[in-house]
Protein backbone atom coordinates (compact mmCIF):
# COMPACT_ATOMS: atom_id res chain seq x y z
CA UNK A 1 0.00 0.00 0.00
CA UNK A 2 2.91 2.36 0.91
CA UNK A 3 3.51 4.31 -2.62
CA UNK A 4 1.13 2.75 -4.37
CA UNK A 5 -2.24 3.12 -3.19
CA UNK A 6 -1.55 5.89 -0.44
CA UNK A 7 1.15 8.29 -0.28
CA UNK A 8 2.77 7.71 2.88
CA UNK A 9 6.45 9.17 2.73
CA UNK A 10 5.93 12.08 4.93
CA UNK A 11 4.86 9.88 7.57
CA UNK A 12 6.92 7.22 7.42
CA UNK A 13 9.57 9.84 7.57
CA UNK A 14 8.81 11.67 10.81
CA UNK A 15 7.50 8.01 12.44
CA UNK A 16 10.97 6.93 11.85
CA UNK A 17 12.19 10.41 13.14
CA UNK A 18 10.11 9.89 16.01
CA UNK A 19 11.08 6.66 16.71
CA UNK A 20 14.67 6.80 16.77
CA UNK A 21 14.99 10.15 18.50
CA UNK A 22 17.37 10.37 20.83
CA UNK A 23 19.49 7.66 19.55
CA UNK A 24 20.35 9.19 16.30
CA UNK A 25 22.82 12.39 16.47
CA UNK A 26 20.69 13.94 13.40
CA UNK A 27 17.50 14.13 11.74
CA UNK A 28 16.44 12.20 8.35
CA UNK A 29 16.03 13.71 5.47
CA UNK A 30 14.12 12.55 2.80
CA UNK A 31 16.81 11.86 1.12
CA UNK A 32 17.96 9.27 3.50
CA UNK A 33 14.65 6.70 3.65
CA UNK A 34 15.60 4.99 0.44
CA UNK A 35 19.25 4.52 1.76
CA UNK A 36 18.13 2.29 4.00
CA UNK A 37 16.70 -0.46 1.93
CA UNK A 38 14.70 -1.80 4.79
CA UNK A 39 12.58 -4.99 4.27
CA UNK A 40 10.52 -4.61 7.99
CA UNK A 41 10.59 -1.83 10.26
CA UNK A 42 12.73 -3.26 12.83
CA UNK A 43 15.46 -4.04 9.87
CA UNK A 44 15.35 -0.49 9.03
CA UNK A 45 15.46 0.46 12.97
CA UNK A 46 18.26 -1.52 13.43
CA UNK A 47 20.49 0.20 11.72
CA UNK A 48 19.75 3.64 13.70
CA UNK A 49 19.15 2.06 17.18
CA UNK A 50 21.19 -0.25 19.29
CA UNK A 51 19.74 -3.53 19.40
CA UNK A 52 18.72 -3.26 23.20
CA UNK A 53 16.56 -0.24 21.88
CA UNK A 54 14.54 -1.37 18.69
CA UNK A 55 11.35 -2.77 20.12
CA UNK A 56 11.09 0.34 22.09
CA UNK A 57 11.74 2.47 18.95
CA UNK A 58 9.05 0.38 17.20
CA UNK A 59 6.29 0.76 19.45
CA UNK A 60 6.92 4.53 19.27
CA UNK A 61 7.15 4.27 15.12
CA UNK A 62 3.32 2.76 15.44
CA UNK A 63 2.18 4.88 18.06
CA UNK A 64 3.13 7.96 16.14
CA UNK A 65 2.11 6.93 13.11
CA UNK A 66 -1.18 5.13 14.11
CA UNK A 67 -2.04 8.58 16.13
CA UNK A 68 -1.43 10.65 12.47
CA UNK A 69 -2.48 8.09 9.72
CA UNK A 70 -5.43 9.38 8.81
CA UNK A 71 -4.55 13.28 9.14
CA UNK A 72 -1.02 12.83 7.33
CA UNK A 73 -1.99 10.25 4.34
CA UNK A 74 -3.64 10.66 1.60
CA UNK A 75 -4.83 8.00 -1.17
CA UNK A 76 -3.30 9.16 -4.69
CA UNK A 77 -5.41 10.67 -6.97
CA UNK A 78 -7.21 8.19 -9.56
CA UNK A 79 -6.52 5.13 -6.90
CA UNK A 80 -10.26 4.79 -5.43
CA UNK A 81 -11.23 3.60 -8.61
CA UNK A 82 -9.09 0.68 -9.32
CA UNK A 83 -10.47 -0.97 -5.96
CA UNK A 84 -12.24 -3.59 -6.23
CA UNK A 85 -15.47 -4.97 -3.55
CA UNK A 86 -13.17 -8.25 -2.96
CA UNK A 87 -9.57 -7.42 -1.51
CA UNK A 88 -6.71 -9.17 0.30
CA UNK A 89 -4.10 -7.65 2.93
CA UNK A 90 -1.47 -9.85 3.24
CA UNK A 91 1.60 -7.49 5.52
CA UNK A 92 4.75 -8.95 6.65
CA UNK A 93 3.02 -10.81 9.87
CA UNK A 94 1.27 -13.33 7.21
CA UNK A 95 4.00 -14.31 6.08
CA UNK A 96 7.52 -15.82 6.95
CA UNK A 97 9.49 -14.15 4.11
CA UNK A 98 8.89 -10.95 3.27
CA UNK A 99 10.10 -9.38 -0.53
CA UNK A 100 10.83 -9.69 -2.57
CA UNK A 101 9.80 -13.58 -1.77
CA UNK A 102 6.95 -14.02 -3.46
CA UNK A 103 4.88 -15.64 -0.51
CA UNK A 104 2.88 -12.46 0.08
CA UNK A 105 1.56 -12.78 -3.23
CA UNK A 106 0.63 -16.46 -3.37
CA UNK A 107 -1.40 -15.79 -0.34
CA UNK A 108 -3.09 -13.00 -1.46
CA UNK A 109 -4.04 -14.79 -4.78
CA UNK A 110 -5.69 -17.72 -2.96
CA UNK A 111 -7.41 -15.18 -0.61
CA UNK A 112 -8.52 -14.02 -3.99
CA UNK A 113 -8.96 -17.30 -5.91
CA UNK A 114 -6.99 -15.35 -8.15
CA UNK A 115 -4.94 -17.10 -11.16
CA UNK A 116 -1.57 -15.66 -12.24
CA UNK A 117 -2.23 -15.47 -15.20
CA UNK A 118 -4.98 -13.32 -14.74
CA UNK A 119 -3.40 -10.94 -12.08
CA UNK A 120 -0.66 -7.96 -12.21
CA UNK A 121 0.85 -6.50 -9.50
CA UNK A 122 1.32 -3.40 -9.18
CA UNK A 123 4.01 -1.84 -6.88
CA UNK A 124 6.83 1.25 -6.18
CA UNK A 125 9.54 -0.73 -5.20
CA UNK A 126 11.87 -3.17 -6.78
CA UNK A 127 10.87 -6.14 -4.59
CA UNK A 128 7.87 -5.82 -6.01
CA UNK A 129 8.64 -6.56 -9.28
CA UNK A 130 11.12 -9.14 -8.16
CA UNK A 131 8.26 -10.84 -6.31
CA UNK A 132 5.94 -10.70 -8.99
CA UNK A 133 8.12 -12.50 -11.31
CA UNK A 134 8.86 -15.37 -8.68
CA UNK A 135 5.26 -15.68 -8.36
CA UNK A 136 4.87 -15.33 -12.36
CA UNK A 137 2.42 -13.09 -12.47
CA UNK A 138 2.37 -9.63 -14.71
CA UNK A 139 4.57 -7.32 -13.02
CA UNK A 140 3.80 -3.50 -12.96
CA UNK A 141 5.87 -0.44 -11.66
CA UNK A 142 3.79 2.76 -10.23
CA UNK A 143 6.08 5.71 -10.61
CA UNK A 144 3.59 7.78 -9.07
CA UNK A 145 4.71 7.19 -5.72
CA UNK A 146 7.77 5.61 -6.35
CA UNK A 147 11.28 6.43 -4.22
CA UNK A 148 12.83 4.48 -6.85
CA UNK A 149 11.73 4.75 -10.18
CA UNK A 150 15.62 4.38 -12.46
CA UNK A 151 15.41 1.17 -10.53
CA UNK A 152 11.82 0.39 -11.09
CA UNK A 153 12.59 1.37 -14.84
CA UNK A 154 15.99 -0.64 -14.97
CA UNK A 155 14.20 -4.11 -13.97
CA UNK A 156 12.28 -4.03 -17.28
CA UNK A 157 8.74 -4.86 -15.43
CA UNK A 158 5.54 -5.76 -17.66
CA UNK A 159 4.02 -2.48 -17.47
CA UNK A 160 5.29 1.05 -16.14
CA UNK A 161 2.88 3.10 -14.89
CA UNK A 162 3.20 6.84 -14.45
CA UNK A 163 -0.60 7.80 -12.80
CA UNK A 164 -3.28 5.31 -11.59
CA UNK A 165 -5.28 6.38 -14.39
CA UNK A 166 -3.02 4.55 -16.72
CA UNK A 167 -3.97 1.13 -14.68
CA UNK A 168 -7.89 2.07 -14.91
CA UNK A 169 -7.27 1.89 -18.78
CA UNK A 170 -5.38 -1.43 -18.48
CA UNK A 171 -7.74 -3.16 -16.47
CA UNK A 172 -10.80 -1.46 -17.89
CA UNK A 173 -11.08 -3.62 -21.28
CA UNK A 174 -7.58 -4.17 -22.96
CA UNK A 175 -7.01 -6.06 -26.10
CA UNK A 176 -4.28 -8.20 -24.21
CA UNK A 177 -6.69 -10.14 -22.23
CA UNK A 178 -5.89 -8.62 -18.97
CA UNK A 179 -9.24 -7.14 -18.89
CA UNK A 180 -10.62 -8.73 -15.64
CA UNK A 181 -7.66 -8.91 -13.86
CA UNK A 182 -6.64 -8.72 -9.87
CA UNK A 183 -4.56 -5.91 -8.96
CA UNK A 184 -2.44 -6.45 -5.86
CA UNK A 185 -0.34 -4.44 -3.80
CA UNK A 186 1.03 -5.97 -0.33
CA UNK A 187 3.12 -4.27 1.97
CA UNK A 188 6.58 -5.18 3.93
CA UNK A 189 5.33 -3.12 6.79
CA UNK A 190 4.45 -5.03 10.13
CA UNK A 191 1.32 -4.20 11.63
CA UNK A 192 2.30 -5.53 14.67
CA UNK A 193 3.49 -3.32 17.74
Amino acid sequence: MDGTLIDTFTLILASYSYAIAGSLSKQLNPSDIPSLSWRTLKDALAKSVPSVQIELASDRYHEYFARRFTRRTRTYPGVRKLLISSHSIVTADDVSQSKPDPEGLQKAMVQLVAANYRTIYVGDDPDDIVASRRAGVTCAGALWGSRKREQLKALGPDFLFNDPSDVEALVGGSPTGLNKISCLHLTNWSTAR
